[in-house]
Parts: C-alpha cells; structure tokens; sequence
C-alpha cells in the first residue's frame, strides 16, 4: 500500500524563510536588528541568515537596508524598506492562501 501524499491545487511556494526573517525584523520596536537577533526570533542559524541577507543584497533585492555597525557587537544592522514592507505582506498572503487552500489526498 502506497501511503506518499499528493499536493493538489497550487505548489505552496511561501518563501517560509524569508518570510520569517522579515517579519522578525517588522516585529523589532526600533525598526533595526543584527543577523543574530533575526536568527534568535524563529531559530534560524545565525549563519543561514548571515548567508541570506548577503545574498539578497548580492542581488539587490532591496528588502532591507544594511546600516552601520553596531559598536559593540560590530554587528552590521538592518532595516526594512517600503519594498520589504510590501513583500511582506505579499509573502504573508500567500502563506496564509497556501496553508487554507493545500488539500492533501491519497496518490492512487
């Protein structure tokens, strides 16, 4: 007996991480935070996130803007931009339509 499960409708693509990363750093009250304050939020290694956040700006996303170090830690801090925002929420949407809409049945 086959018990492997098929996903029907839409393929949940929520970019869960980047998702998360971004909403820890929307959820920080001074609006700026280090690579290891975002991994401390949902558990993430801090080098995962140190990777990711070099590579989005690699890229030039323009989810976040990198600001000064910190003094203390030397920690470079990030904010969100207006463009983060957005994807934000976007990313939220689709999450959420994804995790209401994902039916599962068996393969036959």
């Amino acid at each position: 007996m086959d018990l492997s499960i098929d996903y029907v409708q839409k393929y949940p693509k929520t970019n869960a991480l980047k998702l998360r990363m971004m909403f820890a750093v929307f959820r920080d009250p001074d609006g700026t935070i280090t690579c290891r304050e975002i991994a401390d939020t949902p558990g993430i290694p801090a080098g995962n996130v140190s990777r990711l956040m070099r590579n989005y700006r690699k890229k030039e996303c323009g989810y976040s803007r990198r600001l000064k170090p910190d003094k203390s830690t030397k920690a470079y801090k990030y904010r969100l931009t207006k463009k983060g925002a957005l994807y934000l929420v976007k990313y939220a949407k689709r999450a959420y339509y994804c995790l209401e809409n994902l039916v599962l049945c068996p393969r036959n």
